[in-house]
């Protein structure tokens, strides 16, 4: 939750142990931590959380930790990437992150986030902080940050859960019109230390037809 990380048992749904995201995060110097993502990846053996901080202010990050083994009550390797900017010179009305989307692959952690304006709240662009994995496990941040400033192509950009210990591609579903059924399947390839992101330039259409927006009480 937005509060805390908690651990259950997943047989008897005991709750093992809570901390809190200030508390979790403390070593990064992020505070405020907000909308936290957590997976586990049955390859490497390592639970993946991300979130973001600091809303709003020109130190606005993505947080990223990666437990040191399969115990998600273990250590964990945490780091922090400011993503933010004030109001100013070469930054407009300033930015920051919000609403943080994980995923992995063999070679890469990725987050996607939505960049919006300190001072409007406009969107501004969807950016892609790309993790090399192995550098990552080993303690150290390798990183890179793609930009896709149109909101057609880089709105809420999901980077994959990738189920396959081969698969060398990781892709990157992206929203464009629910009426339409429209979206965009970006993809992150090359190396783990130097990744390409690549905008799929055509829009796709779901089969099924469009996607209806839920209102009230509706799931």
């Amino acid at each position: 939750l937005n509060t805390n990380l908690v651990v259950h048992n997943k047989t008897t749904g005991a709750r093992l142990s809570v901390v809190g995201h200030d508390a979790f995060w403390a070593s990064t110097g992020a505070t405020g931590l907000f909308d936290p993502r957590t997976q586990y990846d049955p390859y490497q053996n390592r639970f993946l959380i991300a979130a973001v901080s600091n809303a709003l202010t020109a130190n606005s990050s993505i947080v990223v930790g990666v437990s040191d083994t399969s115990d998600p009550e273990g250590t964990y390797t945490l780091f922090r990437f400011i993503v933010g900017c004030g109001p100013g010179a070469g930054c407009g009305q300033g930015e920051w992150a919000d609403f943080p989307m994980l995923g992995f692959n063999k070679k890469w952690i990725a987050v996607g986030v939505n960049q919006f304006t300190i001072n409007s709240g406009a969107f501004v662009a969807g950016k892609m902080l790309v993790l090399d994995y192995p550098a990552l496990r080993a303690g150290t941040s390798n990183a890179n940050i793609f930009t896709n400033a149109s909101s057609a192509t880089g709105f809420c950009m999901h980077p994959a859960t990738t189920f396959s210990a081969s698969e060398e591609t990781l892709f990157v579903p992206t929203h464009q019109v629910s009426s339409s059924a429209l979206y965009r399947l970006h993809t992150i390839t090359g190396t783990a230390a130097a990744p390409v992101f690549t905008v799929d330039a055509t829009a796709r259409t779901r089969p099924g037809g469009g996607w209806t927006q839920p209102s009230g009480d509706n799931l």
